[in-house]
């Protein structure tokens, strides 16, 4: 399973990447949703899945998100937006773009680690 996770925060990103490969993914990170895009336009493999932070400079992962689901490629992989927006409005807009899954990263340890091992075990 390869995952695709775009976050700005370095230790964020070797967080969840840890938490990832501890559930067996093979992940390559990114700190933007523009870096993110232009991995996923450089004619490498694509991720089975993405997991997405909201809250990023240059182009967040709202933005990220719309570019992907008007992609008629990239359409089709799974994404799972990781972040710590948690106000209702927000969560609201954020869920009208489809994303496969919401997660805050307040939650503890073992409900992340079980929704990620949820997320990137699902067909």
């Amino acid at each position: 399973m390869r995952v695709l996770l775009v976050d700005d925060s370095r230790l964020d990103r070797e967080k969840y990447a840890g938490l990832l490969r501890q559930l067996g993914a093979e992940v390559e990170t990114c700190a933007d949703g523009a870096a993110a895009l232009a991995r996923l336009n450089a004619g490498l493999p694509n991720p089975d899945r993405i997991v997405l932070d909201v809250l990023m400079p240059e182009m967040d992962g709202l933005a990220t998100l719309a570019v992907l689901r008007h992609d008629p490629v990239l359409t089709t992989i799974p994404v799972l937006l990781l972040t710590s927006v948690a106000d209702p409005p927000a969560v609201r807009s954020a869920l009208q773009l489809g994303p496969t899954s919401y997660l805050l990263k307040s939650n503890d340890l073992a409900t992340l680690r079980d929704r990620l091992a949820a997320f990137i075990a699902r067909p």
